[in-house]
């Protein structure tokens, strides 16, 4: 539930589909928030928010929320997130760019995962309806890692939201789990439903190639260079009812 009234997450608004018709040439910023303000608007409630920043929101007093609403509309308006109310109303018309946000963590066909450390990951939501092609994606990169005693805790997380077309999203995931790490890296393509599927993509990389993992740890085919894994996850996109990426 939304601490914060407020409208307006459709991505078939004129201003959405100009933003989603230029994230087929162009990276486009969409916004960069907190996960206090995140949880102000009712994304905790999102199957794939991060939970470590939805439980500390839920433990919070009535009157402490109060209080983040009281400062966060101002913050929020100020930014350019929200918009002031219509006819003296108190529902807040969120920005486009927002909007396309909240509107793709809100139920996506599928979200790719990256575990990038310290609890949080690299996230991927498309933007697609039940039997549409995905257009966009909505990338998810975390910004900052919070102190425990300081900035809200996890809640003074950030995240950078950005939209990107779906082989640019493949591109960024590979050129993150490419790169030379002390484990192997994944991507996880979960798809929500009352029987999640998920495939995994495992890779021990050098920063240059990559080697493929099975299950086993073992290796699963030649290695593959950073437009080869982008492939293999652009793959891991498309495998689904309702999803057309390429």
């Amino acid at each position: 539930m939304s601490d914060i009234r407020w409208s307006g997450a459709d991505v078939r608004t004129d201003e959405a589909q100009q933003l989603i018709d230029r994230s087929a040439t162009d990276v486009v910023p969409l916004a960069i928030v907190s996960a206090m303000h995140l949880c102000l608007v009712g994304a905790q409630a999102y199957s794939m928010f991060d939970e470590v920043p939805a439980r500390a929101y839920g433990k919070m007093s009535r009157r402490r929320r109060r209080q983040f609403v009281e400062a966060g509309i101002p913050s929020l308006l100020g930014r350019g997130l929200l918009l002031p109310p219509e006819d003296g109303g108190d529902e807040y018309p969120v920005s486009p760019e927002f909007g396309l946000v909240l509107a793709a963590m809100a139920g996506p066909p599928f979200v790719a995962v990256a575990p990038a450390g310290n609890g949080r990951s690299l996230k991927v939501f498309p933007i697609a309806g039940p039997a549409e092609p995905v257009r966009a994606m909505v990338v998810e990169v975390p910004t900052s890692v919070p102190h425990p005693k300081r900035d809200f805790g996890p809640l003074g997380a950030l995240y950078d939201y950005q939209l990107m077309s779906p082989p640019m999203a493949a591109q960024l995931l590979a050129e993150f789990v490419i790169r030379p790490a002390a484990a192997p890296r994944t991507v996880i393509v979960v798809r929500p439903g009352r029987e999640p599927l998920q495939q995994t993509v495992t890779v021990r990389g050098d920063g240059t190639t990559a080697g493929l993992l099975g299950p086993d740890g073992q290796p699963a085919g030649a290695p593959v260079d950073k437009a080869g894994l982008a492939e293999v996850i652009g793959a891991a996109f498309a495998t689904g009812p309702g999803d057309a990426a390429r």
